[in-house]
């Protein structure tokens, strides 16, 4: 198989050719915005397009570099999608991100990465022939990550949404509730935008003007309790 690799944040689309090609396979890499401009004409054949551009986003990300290469995702699904008018559907996409999903309890370091795997499940639902997935790779970078990502790369897995973590690979399965297993948390306390300190569950997002993706903002989420029937 042909593997073409899109953006190399760290290096880290160096290290997975080296591991593909070490199974095998065949890679490419080239940056997103050149992927776009060549109307695909150098990597036609591409059997699956890792798009590895959302590591860089972080706990440190702006919301505006992350709408950015979201849109950069969107607009490389789009082509994809476009091509496969014109020859054989068979080329499968896959965005890796890190820090985004928690398998173990462990708090997510990374919300904003996590929009990537809300998009790409849009993608699945509009593009279906395009069997969009998700990699997550943990928030600590492990020294053998990239041989683990390409083993799994190459076993052409029906999964697709995937959590890469030191102890193998985590897909979400539906389980039965056993209360005794959930420990109790300590409630967050956060000031933002309203000025006043509280106990909270979390966060969620507003959007002040609807349309305007300049206006989005974290607010405090409270809990309400049940009401009486």
């Amino acid at each position: 198989r042909h593997w073409l690799l899109l953006d190399n944040p760290l290096g880290a689309a160096t290290k997975l050719a080296a591991a593909l090609e070490h199974l095998g396979a065949s890679t490419s890499i080239l940056e997103t915005a050149q992927f776009l401009r060549n109307e695909m004409s150098a990597d036609k054949s591409a059997d699956a397009i890792v798009l590895l551009a959302p590591l860089t986003v972080g706990s440190n990300a702006t919301l505006a570099d992350t709408q950015r290469l979201l849109a950069e995702v969107a607009a490389t699904a789009s082509k994809l999608a476009e091509a496969s008018i014109y020859t054989p559907a068979k080329t499968q996409i896959w965005v890796v991100t890190r820090g985004t999903q928690s398998t173990h309890g462990e708090p997510v370091s990374n919300f904003l990465g996590a929009g990537f795997w809300g998009l790409l499940a849009s993608v699945a639902n509009e593009y279906p022939d395009l069997r969009a997935g998700c990699l997550d790779l943990p928030a600590e970078p492990m020294s053998e990550e990239a041989d683990m990502l390409a083993g799994f790369l190459c076993i052409s897995s029906s999964e697709p949404r995937v959590a890469l973590r030191r102890g193998g690979f985590y897909v979400p399965r539906l389980n039965r509730f056993n209360s005794d297993s959930v420990s109790a948390t300590p409630a967050l306390t956060h000031q933002l935008g309203s000025g006043v300190a509280g106990a909270s569950e979390g966060f969620e997002l507003s959007q002040r003007v609807p349309g305007a993706f300049d206006s989005l903002e974290l607010i405090t989420a409270w809990r309400r309790p049940p009401l009486d029937d």
